[in-house]
């Protein structure tokens, strides 16, 4: 008795607290964006960007990645979004010539604020419709207080990432199981 008046207790005072920090936190600017920035980004994303379902930590996370040569396009996105910092890439063209491709820059954003940003251009987007319309259906803040995704969110999780991969085209990953 006592061990389940412990669990709702800490049940209780995680999600109190939970609510303060969000109470806190200033409010997103990927919901400040012009109607015009809107639509360079949904460009660049048609043109350049990928969005696909990653698979880390034990579920399935849909992820948007823009890889570019010009630094400077990725920064002004990342700026305006706050995203995850910009990496910098150098790869070989091919295994047979080893030369070093021109640097390429990448900026990824992934999760709850991928979905924020793609209900802000989804009018927008073009070649890219489909998948903003899949991360808008993806179950995002579902952790119980003590941080588990239940198994029927996590099949969910799991049958949106496949219709990802296969609106990418790459439907080998499906039939062999590597998502």
């Amino acid at each position: 008795m006592e061990n389940r008046q412990k669990e709702s207790y800490d049940k209780k005072r995680y999600l109190y607290l939970k609510n303060e920090r969000i109470k806190e936190l200033p409010p997103d600017p990927i919901k400040f964006l012009t109607p015009v920035q809107r639509a360079y980004i949904a460009g660049i994303i048609d043109g350049e960007g990928s969005i696909y379902a990653r698979n880390e930590r034990k579920t399935i996370y849909p992820t948007l990645a823009i890889h570019m040569t010009d630094r400077s396009v990725i920064e002004w996105i990342q700026n305006l979004v706050h995203g995850q910092k910009v990496w910098e890439l150098q790869r070989r063209d091919s295994v047979r010539y080893k030369r070093l491709t021109k640097k390429q820059y990448l900026f990824r954003i992934c999760g709850k604020r991928l979905q924020i940003l793609c209900k802000s251009i989804l009018p927008y987007l073009i070649v890219k419709k489909t998948h903003a319309i899949i991360v808008n259906e993806w179950p995002i803040d579902v952790r119980k207080w003590n941080r588990t995704i239940p198994d029927n969110i996590q099949k969910t999780r799991k049958l949106l990432g496949d219709k990802l991969t296969q609106a990418n085209g790459n439907s080998y990953k499906i039939k062999h199981g590597i998502i």
